[in-house]
């Protein structure tokens, strides 16, 4: 599979529950201006996981196979290179080589995706990211 077509999930809004072990209940609306300043600024990270809703857990399948993660990681990290465009980032991959593991390769290649897309999305011009 090409991470670069791994599928990835959107849900709408109307289909998240509530956590209830959400703390806070009240919003203070200038935290929230900061936040919307914030995201203005840098966009948004995307989650890595998401826990899902019981009526959704019927659709939810996972394809778990042997993984090569050096292979898995070469194409995710190439798969989002072109994220890198002006800022001049340098993408280091530091990992232990020959590594494999049982796995939904889709959805870690999701995750990877996103955690790079994200570490790159924020990292300052000139900066490394290194998975």
């Amino acid at each position: 599979m090409n991470p670069a077509k791994a599928e990835i999930v959107f849900y709408p809004a109307e289909l998240i529950d509530p956590s209830p072990y959400q703390v806070r209940r009240k919003f203070d609306e200038a935290a929230l201006e900061e936040l919307a300043e914030s995201i203005k600024a840098r966009g948004i990270v995307q989650p890595l996981t998401a826990r899902v809703s019981p009526r959704d857990a019927a659709r939810l399948e996972l394809r778990v196979v042997p993984v090569e993660v050096d292979e898995l990681v070469e194409r995710v990290v190439a798969s989002v290179r072109w994220m890198v465009g002006k800022k001049r980032l340098t993408i280091d991959v530091a990992m232990t080589p020959h590594l494999g593991l049982s796995s939904d390769r889709g959805r870690i290649a999701q995750i990877l995706v996103n955690l790079l897309a994200n570490a790159v999305k924020f990292t300052d011009e000139g900066g490394a990211v290194t998975l």
